[in-house]
């Protein structure tokens, strides 16, 4: 593939927006920074201390993690940011990131964004902070709309607890106890990790 289309792939998603075409084909032609991923190999590898982030110009992946690997936590597409936390924060990575396919990338690591002239660089920057913070944000109403739904369940738990006593089904009765327990726990979390946020 050629610079040529990297730009015009570049020019389909949002993330270059900010980009003129010559920042663009100036960031093409970085072309030892586009990488080709062949169908399962890992983009990212959970627990390594690589820092760069990957934009995926082309293909899909899909991001695991090593305590439950058959169970895919997201599927990624075309124009999706990789990595971006352990870049700003300097963490290991927290995740797998596997291809699916044929997936091409462009990688973003300190040499590159050090080679590129500052106001390119900084534009990156600029864009990684946007990035983690749509994340962030799509974490928090993720985690208040699970909290949401644990106290509609906590809710019908109780329900379910009064009228097992009322018919005097006491082992019923103590299950639905056991989970309301268990719910009001979960809910409690949630609300920590609210209030740290």
């Amino acid at each position: 593939m050629s610079d040529h289309n990297h730009v015009e792939i570049m020019e389909q998603f949002p993330f270059f927006e900010i980009f003129s075409k010559e920042e663009k084909e100036t960031i093409a032609s970085c072309s030892s920074n586009i990488i080709k991923f062949q169908n399962g190999t890992n983009l990212i590898t959970q627990g390594e201390d690589d820092h760069s982030i990957f934009i995926i110009l082309a293909g899909n992946a899909i991001v695991t993690q090593d305590q439950a690997p058959k169970s895919v936590i997201n599927t990624l597409r075309s124009g999706a940011v990789i990595g971006e936390m352990a870049f700003l924060a300097q963490k290991q990575r927290s995740s797998n990131v596997i291809a699916q396919g044929e997936v091409i990338c462009l990688k973003l690591d300190g040499d590159l964004l050090r080679s590129l002239e500052p106001h390119i660089s900084s534009k990156f920057k600029d864009r990684f902070i946007q990035v983690l913070i749509r994340r962030v944000e799509k974490k928090d109403e993720f985690i208040l709309k699970l909290k949401k739904e644990l106290e509609l369940i906590y809710e019908n738990e109780k329900r379910k607890a009064a009228l097992a006593q009322a018919q005097s089904q006491k082992k019923t009765q103590e299950e639905f106890t056991n989970n309301q327990t268990e719910i009001r726990s979960l809910i409690g979390e949630i609300n920590d990790i609210l209030k740290e946020g």
